[in-house]
């Protein structure tokens, strides 16, 4: 049986509080993401969410034509 394993087994009996409280212990162990960054959200949406999303960029942002100026 492995670690993992056999610490699922013990954590089995124990009441819930003692699991809240192990399982907060192990949340203080990885370091907490850090906010607002995009990558977060990677793989959040759907296809077509995203893609609904990228039409609505591409067509309320301003659009930059060189063409529109003089030289």
């Amino acid at each position: 049986m492995s670690i993992l394993e056999s610490t699922v087994e013990k954590l089995k009996v124990l009441p819930d509080e003692k699991v809240e409280a192990v399982s907060r212990y192990i949340d203080s162990l990885t370091p907490a993401p850090k906010k607002g960054r995009f990558d977060d959200l990677l793989g959040s949406m759907a296809h077509e969410e995203v893609d609904r999303m990228e039409r609505a960029i591409h067509d309320a942002c301003e659009q930059i034509h060189p063409e529109d100026y003089d030289d």
